[in-house]
């Protein structure tokens, strides 16, 4: 599984973990989900979300009035608000320091 990807699913299945979803509602979830090619690709990203150290879902979003396109895909603009923790340390920092994305909620 290409790493975006796995950071993209971490970060979606992030927030069915914080509404209170179990493990195993969360594996019956991934199975169905057509990017998660393999069982070993899903108990990756359930290790991903239970471990101490996984980003938290919204410690990264885009500064007030501020909007940007993704890198990867140009049809997509990021807007104010926006949660973009999945996003590498690099982009992150480079972001923060053009003003585009601020740390915290």
């Amino acid at each position: 599984m290409h790493h975006a990807t796995k950071k993209a699913l971490i970060s979606k299945y992030s927030d069915l973990l914080a509404a209170g979803a179990t493990l195993n509602e969360l594996r019956t979830a991934l199975d169905n989900e057509e990017k998660v090619e393999s069982k070993e690709d899903a108990e990756d990203i359930i290790a991903s979300l239970e471990a101490p150290d996984a980003p938290e879902k919204g410690t990264f979003t885009v500064a007030p009035g501020k909007s940007f396109r993704d890198v990867n895909d140009y049809g997509k603009v990021w807007e104010a608000g926006d949660d973009v923790a999945h996003f590498s340390e690099s982009r992150l920092e480079g972001l923060i320091e053009a003003g585009l994305v601020k740390k915290g909620k």
